[in-house]
């Protein structure tokens, strides 16, 4: 699938990645935490429809494609908020900021052309998506240029930031708002309640923050004002708690798993047989209440890790300290596929799960 001179290269492109994928700055890994998470599932959801359709990759195709994403999304991040910000400069008659912001976006944008875009979903399972020329032109940008895109990258969000503040300045925060610290550092306070069954450990939902994992009850995120942050939702019905906590019985053997599937083989000496689950579906239904439309507003959408998923993100923007209540809700249905001594049956199966998450957001 891939060109000779892709293999050759396959030494000199690991050694460029790894300089690419772990010379960001710290400062880079806050700014962008919502770029990262939707380049993170849009990497993701390539990776699973490319798996299903039989398309062959390699370890290396897909640590270039993920770096490319994440420095697409992190670009189309920047020029949001330099548009933004030229906008601001604008109207508070500012005409060097302005043009300022115009000279970085131009940049923006020409870095954005020379990015080779991704494959979707739907041109995959259409048939419709080069991917030998995809897997070449991912080689020659790594090798070529994403170190000076990455470098560029990482030197534009400080400055950026440093634009945000000087176009707020003179205006104090878009919207009327009192606080005139656009950009700094804030904090989530997450608390998550739900009922999980003591024996089975099902019944509650995972709840991520840009990408990080609320692991406590209660737990504190960094964010940043001015910048959306975003609420993943993973929940725990009974088939997906039966698939974390599963062991191997006599005669039982685990294939493989993870939060969507299972697939284990009963040998009891007169039969062997395989049993697979797959989630099906799984859509959350979502209440959000004591917001105020003034001082944050929230959009849902879904992340499509996986077929079926709807839903699962709710996206927070921000301009003052807020507080608010979610009620999430979600319903499943999974699909069992098992070779019995009777022969074969499919099955499936519905679940639920459900929880209250209290979001408090403050200056830190």
């Amino acid at each position: 699938m891939k060109s000779l001179s892709s293999a050759r290269s396959f030494s000199r492109a690991t050694a460029t990645l790894a300089v690419c994928i772990f010379s960001t700055t710290a400062y880079s890994q806050v700014i962008y935490q919502s770029a990262d998470l939707i380049a993170r599932e849009t990497v993701n959801q390539i990776q699973y429809t490319m798996k299903d359709l039989g398309i062959p990759t390699s370890q290396v195709d897909i640590k270039r494609m993920e770096f490319a994403v994440q420095q697409q999304q992190r670009l189309v991040e920047l020029r949001k908020r330099l548009t933004l910000a030229s906008r601001e400069f604008s109207s508070n008659n500012n005409a060097s900021g302005a043009k300022e912001c115009q000279t970085d976006l131009a940049r923006v944008n020409q870095m954005l052309k020379e990015i080779p875009q991704p494959p979707t979903a739907e041109l995959l399972k259409k048939n419709k998506f080069n991917c030998p020329s995809y897997w070449d032109n991912l080689n020659s940008f790594t090798k070529l240029r994403a170190p000076g895109i990455e470098k560029a990258v990482n030197t534009l969000g400080p400055k950026v930031e440093k634009l945000e503040k000087g176009s707020k300045g003179a205006g104090g925060e878009s919207g009327g708002g009192s606080n005139a610290t656009g950009g700094s550092a804030y904090e989530a306070v997450v608390t998550v309640s739900a009922t999980v069954d003591a024996k089975t450990k099902a019944g509650g939902v995972d709840v991520f923050i840009n990408g990080v994992k609320v692991d406590r009850t209660k737990q504190s995120v960094s964010i940043r004002l001015g910048q959306p942050f975003v609420v993943k939702l993973v929940a725990v019905d009974a088939r997906r708690a039966f698939i974390r906590n599963f062991e191997e019985p006599t005669n039982t053997t685990k294939n493989k798993s993870d939060d969507y599937m299972i697939s284990y083989t009963t040998d009891n000496g007169s039969f062997k047989g395989t049993t697979t689950w797959n989630m099906s579906s799984e859509e959350y239904l979502v209440g959000v209440s004591g917001l105020n439309s003034d001082s944050a507003q929230y959009t849902q959408s879904s992340s499509g890790l996986q077929p079926g998923i709807k839903n699962d993100l709710i996206t927070f923007k921000f301009t003052r300290p807020f507080q608010a209540t979610i009620q999430a809700a979600m319903s499943s249905e999974w699909k069992s596929h098992a070779q019995r001594p009777g022969g074969i049956r499919d099955g499936s199966e519905k679940g639920s799960a459900k929880a209250t998450i209290q979001l408090n957001i403050y200056p830190r």
